[in-house]
């Protein structure tokens, strides 16, 4: 069992109107891990505020998100390697009650010990229930420490 709290500042190109929109995103999270023998089986739910723009004149209460993740790790044998897949539903708690955004993310972690990890990831992202939705395709490194 695991909680979590954690903040990000993002600073989004937005293509079609050529400029930077600012958004932060504070969540909170709990979750829980299960080892079975060389599996590692992760569901986590996270609460999440975000909101954009924080530098303009306008700022709209934040937007409300509950994520579910559900993921599984392959631990090599004689390897201090791990790879594993996942997957994550965002659930909107504003009117819109439906799902907003599905999230896929294949990740390869290499643990140096027990508290520093690093993790190579590829993150498909896409918006569910819009005509023509907006897909993101995500290289990314993380840097882990546990306590």
């Amino acid at each position: 069992l695991y909680v979590g709290v954690g903040y990000r500042f993002d600073n989004r190109y937005q293509q079609a109107d050529r400029y930077f929109n600012q958004r932060h995103r504070i969540n909170f999270d709990i979750g829980f891990t299960r080892e079975l023998k060389r599996f590692d089986f992760e569901y986590r739910v996270r609460f999440q505020a975000q909101w954009e723009n924080y530098f303009s004149d306008k700022i709209d209460y934040p937007l409300l998100f509950i994520r579910n993740k559900l993921a599984i790790g392959y631990k090599w044998p004689q390897l201090p390697f791990t790879t594993s897949i996942g997957g994550e539903l965002w659930l909107p708690l504003q009117a819109n009650t439906e799902l907003s955004k599905f999230r896929l993310t294949v990740a390869q972690e290499y643990k140096l010990n027990k508290k520093h990890r690093f993790q190579l990831r590829f993150v498909f992202q896409t918006d569910l229930n819009t005509g023509s939705p907006w897909r993101d395709y995500i290289i990314s490194t993380r840097y882990i420490f546990a306590f």
